[in-house]
């Protein structure tokens, strides 16, 4: 079977400049990044804060041009496609913003919000139409045909991101990328909206890519799991294995830090701590990791460990394998 959506060599470089427009530095935000999504099925990103996981979701959607790399949708690169050959695959991705407020309009209602897509793309042949299919669409992320003129601020958070999943869905693409779509909501309304984009996937048979800092949550919902460290790969794996025996020093550190109701039930030891992310203005040699790691070799001071294929589906970067 063939990726739905792949990504080869991804890179985003982002130069940082003092006040007076001198150049201080560069931030590599996504540094050679390989990723594959499959028909149907759930990629789960995860990471600390400044990893690289909402650049790698603006590149995956062309929202940013990259530094470096390809993007293949259906294998067709779609970084070499003109503005006009760019409007069939923004019908197919589809994106679910972090904080459901910001990412809406707030002079816009929601009717106009929905329908502008299905106008723009001409997928419908009246403003009737589109109406009624939108009215239809928000009945079944659980808001009324009545939240149709409301604006987003007349909304509960876990409302908007309902208005949001909406929007992302109202072309029918095939691809969604949702970049942390919880983070800024209750656990039991994240328990609704989490029920509800699975429900949509086994309907619509889409396909995800769920990024977010919550390890715990990715691991029940993800097919496969990818994590990123400063900018780059170190560990990507079917969900079940990489949470209940991580590879890389890291992967270990994230599943260790997952809070557990009964802590004689945890099952890794609790890793001490080792210190802060190093500045990604000035990020170490050879293994990025290492400064943090228990584990360290003079060879992971000197050369970055390649992304190795260890059997069943899994691949690390780590001299440990």
């Amino acid at each position: 079977m063939e990726p739905i959506l792949e990504g080869k060599g991804l890179r985003k470089v982002y130069p940082i400049k003092t006040p007076l427009g001198r150049l201080k530095g560069v931030v590599k935000a996504v540094d050679g990044v390989d990723f594959t999504l499959m028909p149907s099925e759930i990629l789960g990103v995860v990471g600390e804060s400044g990893c690289g996981k909402s650049t790698l979701a603006r590149l995956a959607l062309r929202l940013e041009e990259p530094d470096g790399g390809h993007l293949y949708f259906r294998g067709e690169d779609v970084y070499s496609l003109d503005e006009k050959d760019m409007r069939p695959f923004r019908k197919q991705v589809q994106i679910v913003f972090q904080d459901p407020f910001s990412s809406l309009n707030p002079r816009m209602k929601v009717a106009t919000m929905l329908m502008e897509p299905l106008l723009v793309h001409r997928v419908v042949s009246s403003p009737a139409e589109a109406r009624e299919r939108v009215a239809d669409l928000l009945e079944r992320v659980g808001l009324s045909r009545s939240d149709l003129d409301k604006y987003p601020h007349q909304f509960s958070g876990g409302q908007r991101q309902r208005v949001g999943i909406a929007r992302a869905l109202v072309l029918n693409p095939q691809v969604v990328v949702a970049d942390e779509p919880t983070s800024s909501l209750d656990v039991f309304v994240q328990a609704q909206v989490l029920n509800l984009m699975l429900e949509l996937m086994e309907e619509r048979g889409l396909s995800y890519i769920f990024i977010s800092h919550n390890l715990s949550l990715v691991g029940q919902v993800a097919d496969r799991i990818m994590v990123l460290y400063l900018g780059k790969v170190v560990e990507v794996g079917p969900a079940g294995d990489l949470v209940r025996d991580p590879l890389h020093p890291y992967s270990r550190l994230l599943v260790s830090s997952v809070p557990v109701p009964d802590p004689s039930q945890a099952h890794l030891d609790t890793l001490p701590p080792l210190g802060d992310v190093p500045s990604p203005l000035d990020p170490p040699p050879g293994c990025p990791f290492h400064p943090r790691c228990l584990h360290v070799r003079r060879i992971c001071r000197e050369e970055p460990p390649p992304l190795r294929d260890v059997g069943g589906g899994r691949r690390v970067a780590c001299y440990l394998w």
